[in-house]
């Protein structure tokens, strides 16, 4: 719920609603690339005081490896330059590719401690007790 608030109140332009939800939504999981990218646009409104914040949480959007979506590119482009845009797709690039090694990794780590924990398991059939 709080990701549809954010977008709407990124749409309004009501920057400390908007980063509210984001802070709620944090708080409960891992924002997706759209969270990020209306949160950037609510800050867009504040513009040009907000520069530097928005460069932040453009910083802070690339570090989890969500890459901007083609609205949130333009808006960064627009306010912090083509070379800032750049970095930013590459810091994100980097970053999920990072990622996606670390959720392979522990993807196997796990089957592996499911495979260890069924061989250690007791095995075989054991019978009720006799009634006789």
């Amino acid at each position: 719920a709080s990701s549809h608030l954010l977008a709407a109140a990124a749409r309004l332009g009501d920057v400390e609603r908007a980063v509210s939800y984001f802070e709620e939504l944090r708080t409960w999981q891992l924002p997706q690339a759209h969270d990020w990218c209306s949160l950037l646009h609510a800050l867009g409104s504040l513009l040009p005081k907000g520069r530097r914040r928005l460069a932040d949480t453009a910083q802070e959007m690339a570090a989890t490896g969500c890459l901007p979506d083609e609205p949130t590119a333009d808006l960064i482009c627009r306010v912090l330059g083509e070379p800032f845009l750049d970095r930013i797709r590459r810091v994100a690039s980097t970053r999920a590719v990072e990622m996606e090694a670390i959720e392979q990794e522990n993807k196997a780590r796990a089957k592996e401690e499911r495979l260890e924990r069924w061989l250690h398991k007791p095995q075989g059939f054991t019978c009720p007790p006799s009634p006789f």
